[in-house]
């Protein structure tokens, strides 16, 4: 009923060494991610009472800023404050990235989106610039004309045609 309080509780705290500044669930509710100034992916597996922490996710040099998962749950696409693009095999114990691209933005990447698909990722950064890739193995795919100014949002419509950008 509308009139239903709903009543927050801890079920599970997690302890970490290092500042975590974003999480994400993988798509099976299974295991969590946390991303932050630090350059590393955590990833914890929360199907246990005692949430287990996995080897981390390696391979960016600066703040992590945006994780994503593809619609098949299979990789995980994520952003850094220095232009850093990676595609990780996310479930592979000592997982190193499928591809990656190190100059993918000049400087921070604040956000990334997939597409329906799978198939597209989009970036938008400080840098102005809202480009266009391809998922499978990095390649860029479209650069859209700059911007007047920073970027922080990007979303790709449903169906794969259209992008819209926020400042």
């Amino acid at each position: 009923d509308s009139e239903t309080v709903f009543e927050p509780k801890e079920l599970k705290a997690i302890e970490t060494d290092g500042q975590v500044c974003l999480v994400r669930y993988s798509p099976c509710g299974q295991f969590l991610f946390g991303g932050g100034y630090d350059s590393v992916i955590r990833r914890w597996d929360m199907s246990i009472d005692d949430p287990q922490e996995l080897d981390p996710l390696i391979g960016h040099r600066g703040w992590v800023q945006r994780i994503e998962f593809s619609p098949d749950g299979e990789k995980l696409f994520s952003v850094d404050s220095w232009g850093r693009l990676c595609c990780w095999p996310w479930r592979d114990e000592a997982a190193s990235p499928y591809w990656s691209v190190d100059e993918a933005h000049d400087g921070w990447i604040r956000t990334l989106a997939v597409s329906a698909d799978g198939a597209m990722l989009a970036t938008a950064g400080r840098d102005r610039s809202v480009r266009i890739w391809s998922a499978v193995n990095g390649t860029l795919n479209k650069e859209l004309p700059q911007h007047s100014h920073d970027l922080c949002q990007v979303a790709i419509h449903p169906d794969g045609k259209a992008v819209v950008t926020g400042d």
